[in-house]
């Protein structure tokens, strides 16, 4: 039967997946890393089992059988792969996430809602941003913003990988202002927010956050419209994303961001000046679909697409683009496999749309940001990938229940001792 994850009785759980969220992020290529997430996941599946008495069942799920399919593709794409030691760290890394996240899944399968992931999300976040200005003061952060200067050259951490965070935890933020109808101290976390985002200098992380905005308003107002409606909605939802990029973009703490824009918005039609990252970008993900043609089944191997770029382009980069990624590592199957998880996911919502509540309107605005990530970046190995979709699979287990519970009930013959014929 679902439970209801009450707040101060599940405090612990719900501090340790803040940890956990903000760990794929804070700890990224410290040594001790993995032991060190794998101990919170044990950690908060041990406080959860306390809390039950000892008891918890694990359901296989479509989600776990996802992950093991994925995860023996790319073992088994040693075979082929041009990289064999990189296909084989590929299929242990998999693995690896589908331990972890059973047992995270243990912890929240059976509540009626998926808050305390979101929560992490929010504070995982809140946490980087926390962090940041821990380390450069709120004088160091404006004076990169005042001389231009990108997040990268002064910390540790990838500026798109802090952007897209920090971008993806103020969609949260966002939502529990629509879902409480009030405004709480740690929705100021927006303010730090924007300014962490500027300067990272990140173009994803700002249509992540314009885009993300927008979408999360747009599902949560068509609620009961009529397709008419719902198309003039989507109208405006579009031009209202595009009129906040070009604002946004066009503040002063934003100028990086909007120059790095015009560049690869250049870069795309051909007209204007671009800069060598765009242009480098935009070559990987051509050389990624060039290879995907030639080895359009199977690919040259998960984790290979390293020397795709180095065949193509004598650059040893990564293709910086999921799909261009995968469709050359992997090829159609392997495409097909990852995917499937995503397909799963959305017609489960479309499926249950009438049980749909401003909690799957967030799941699915995260999901999709996700794809909007994974057009500039390569995602199918982060932990936090993972997270977001354990989390709209569990929004759709949800759903079913919902939808299961609102069956009428049949009735049960009662046996009146009457000899039947």
């Amino acid at each position: 039967m679902p439970q209801t994850l009450n707040k101060s009785e599940y405090f612990v759980p719900r501090l340790l997946a803040v940890l956990l969220f903000s760990a794929f992020f804070v700890l990224f290529d410290w040594t001790y890393a993995s032991i060190t997430i794998l101990l919170l996941f044990l950690l908060m599946a041990i406080s959860m089992m306390v809390l039950r008495g000892g008891r918890l069942t694990l359901r296989i799920t479509f989600f776990h059988v996802w992950m093991f399919v994925f995860g023996l593709f790319c073992l088994f794409s040693v075979i082929w792969a041009w990289d064999t030691e990189n296909a084989m760290t590929k299929g242990k890394t998999a693995f690896s996430m589908l331990v972890c996240y059973s047992l995270a899944f243990l912890c929240y399968q059976e509540f009626d809602s998926v808050d305390a992931l979101l929560k992490a999300v929010l504070w995982g976040g809140n946490a980087v941003m926390l962090i940041i200005f821990g380390t450069f003061g709120v004088h160091g952060i404006l004076s990169l913003l005042e001389y231009g200067d990108r997040l990268s050259e002064q910390f540790y951490l990838n500026s798109n990988v802090v952007g897209v965070v920090c971008a993806m935890s103020m969609v949260v933020n966002v939502y529990y202002i629509l879902k409480d109808k009030r405004i709480h101290w740690w929705n100021l976390f927006l303010v730090p927010g924007v300014i962490i985002l500027s300067a990272t200098g990140s173009r994803q992380a700002l249509a992540i956050m314009a885009g993300g905005l927008v979408l999360l308003v747009f599902l949560a107002v068509i609620r009961g419209r009529s397709p008419g409606e719902i198309a003039i909605l989507l109208v405006v939802g579009i031009v209202l994303v595009v009129g906040m990029l070009i604002l946004i973009a066009r503040l002063p703490a934003f100028s990086g961001i909007y120059k790095r824009m015009l560049s690869m918005v250049s870069a795309l039609t051909g007209v204007g000046k671009t800069d060598r990252s765009a242009t480098t970008r935009l070559a990987l993900i051509d050389v990624g679909l060039a290879q995907f043609k030639r080895t359009p089944i199977l690919g040259v191997g998960m984790g290979s697409g390293h020397l795709v770029a180095w065949k193509y382009l004598n650059k040893y980069f990564y293709l910086h683009n999921n799909f261009a990624e995968i469709l050359a590592g992997g090829g159609l199957v392997g495409f097909t496999i990852y995917y499937s998880i995503y397909a799963y996911i959305f017609v489960s919502f479309v499926r249950y749309r009438r049980y749909a509540t401003l909690e799957t309107a967030v799941c699915t605005t995260l999901l999709i940001m996700a794809l909007v990530e994974d057009y500039a970046s390569v995602t199918y190995y982060a932990k936090e990938t993972y997270f977001y979709l354990m989390l709209g699979f569990l929004e759709t287990e949800k759903l079913k229940k919902d939808c299961l519970s609102s069956l009428p009930s049949v009735p049960t013959l009662q046996n009146d001792g009457a000899e039947r014929i």
